[in-house]
């Protein structure tokens, strides 16, 4: 969206780009339990194989929240969340 906005011709841009700049929401992460601190708990999941699992990193990623990440098994697995956006703080259009 942001990139529609930059790329629109005069004055829309502005105005919408102000509304992206104003929303704090843009700066942080909205998925809940993004790297899986909390086992899968918050997302939807689709097992194949094995399943999906959270394991500790087997490298420390620097500035990372949580030392924790996603793997899947070697069958097709999906795993998502369905967020309220608006309920996050943006405008509904």
């Amino acid at each position: 969206g942001l990139l529609r906005c930059l790329q629109a011709g005069p004055p829309e841009p502005r105005v919408l780009l102000s509304r992206f700049c104003k929303l704090l929401q843009f700066g942080r992460n909205l998925l809940l339990n993004p790297c899986g601190q909390e086992g899968l708990q918050g997302w939807t999941v689709q097992h194949g194989g094995d399943g999906w699992v959270v394991e500790v990193n087997l490298t420390q990623v620097p500035g990372a929240p949580s030392q924790n990440c996603f793997v899947s098994s070697y069958k097709w697995c999906r795993k998502k969340q369905v967020l309220d956006l608006v309920e996050e703080g943006l405008w509904p259009e």
